[in-house]
C-alpha cells in the first residue's frame, strides 16, 4: 500500500476534488460524488492512480445510489437489533411490565450490541462495494463468504484502519472552522471515501 500516494491522490486534480466537494454538499445530489468514488476505485483494483473525468453523470449517479442501497441494507441486522429489543422493552415499560431502569438497560443493552454489530459491517461494507464495483453486478455485494474471507485479512485491516484515522483527522480539521464547515466537511466526507476507496482498492485483488 502506497499510503502518501492515496492521501495526495483526491488533491492531485484540484478542480475535480472541488467538483466533488461541491455536489456532496447536497443530500440525493451528493450520490454522483459517491459515483465518482467508486469510478476511481475501479481504477485502483487496476493499480492505476489517476483521477476519471466528470462523465457519465447518470451512470454516476446510479452507482452511488445503488451503494447507498447496499449500505442500507447491510445495516438492516442492526437497526432490527436496536427496534425489537429497544422497542420491547419501552412498550412494556407502557404496559406496566417493566421498571423505567429495567428499561433503560434493556435499551442500553440493544444499542451497545447495534453499535458493536455497526462498527462490523462498517469493517466490511468497503469490500462489499469494492465487490460490487469489480463486477459491476449488485448481487457481487452479497457474496458473503467472498467479502469475509478478505476481511480477515492483515492488509486490509491496516488500509481500514488508517482510512478511518485519516477520516476522523480531516473530519475533525473541518468541524474546528467555524463558517466554513458547511463546505468543509463535506469536502473532507468526499476526500476520506476517495483515500480509502484507494487504498483498499490497490490490494483488493491480493487479498
Amino acid at each position: 500500500m502506497d499510503f502518501e500516494r492515496a492521501i495526495k491522490r483526491p488533491f492531485s486534480d484540484i478542480q475535480k476534488f472541488v467538483i466533488g466537494a461541491l455536489l456532496n454538499i447536497l443530500p440525493i445530489i451528493n450520490f454522483l460524488s459517491l459515483g465518482y468514488a467508486l469510478k476511481a476505485a475501479k481504477l485502483s483494483l487496476k493499480k492505476n492512480a489517476a483521477l476519471p473525468e466528470w462523465d457519465g453523470w447518470g451512470d454516476l449517479f446510479a452507482k452511488g445510489f445503488l451503494a447507498i442501497v447496499i449500505g442500507l441494507i447491510y445495516f438492516i441486522p442492526a437497526f432490527t437489533i436496536f427496534l425489537i429489543f429497544g422497542g420491547s422493552a419501552m412498550f412494556s415499560m407502557m404496559a406496566g411490565g417493566f421498571s423505567s431502569m429495567a428499561v433503560f438497560a434493556a435499551m442500553g443493552t440493544s444499542l451497545l450490541a447495534a453499535l458493536i454489530l455497526s462498527v462490523v459491517i462498517g469493517y466490511v461494507l468497503p469490500l462489499a462495494l469494492l465487490s460490487f464495483v469489480e463486477t459491476e453486478r449488485f448481487g457481487a455485494a452479497f457474496e458473503f463468504e467472498k467479502i469475509f474471507r478478505k476481511a480477515f485479512k492483515g492488509d486490509y485491516f491496516a488500509a481500514w484502519v488508517v482510512s478511518l484515522f485519516i477520516s476522523v483527522i480531516l473530519t475533525f480539521v473541518a468541524a474546528i472552522i467555524p463558517f466554513l464547515r458547511v463546505i468543509l466537511l463535506p469536502a473532507a466526507s468526499f476526500a476520506s471515501m476517495m483515500i480509502m476507496f484507494t487504498l483498499i482498492g490497490e490490494i483488493y485483488t491480493e487479498l
